[in-house]
């Protein structure tokens, strides 16, 4: 089996504000991977994102999601919080 290349490589990490999430982000921006960060915490994901540097780019985008409902079929470049750094 060939190893996953993660360096130019984007990944989309979810819950990534904190936990598993946001140690996931820093692994795979330590392996070289471009990075789409999403959460429902907007400050925390932007301290996630700060955290991370300039060592990959990074594009944050928080999901206002309450209860059961969820955002899956708008385009996060559409959501309120999507930015690009």
């Amino acid at each position: 089996m060939r190893p996953f290349l993660f360096a130019g490589g984007t990944a989309v990490v979810t819950g990534a504000a904190s936990g598993i999430g946001e140690a996931l982000a820093h692994a795979l921006a330590e392996r070289g991977s471009d990075l789409v960060l999403i959460d429902r915490d907007e400050s925390r994901l932007d301290g996630v994102a700060a955290a991370l540097g300039s060592r990959v780019r990074v594009t944050t985008s928080w999901a206002p999601i309450r209860g059961s409902g969820c955002w899956s079929t708008t385009p996060a470049s559409r959501w309120p919080g999507a930015s690009t750094r």
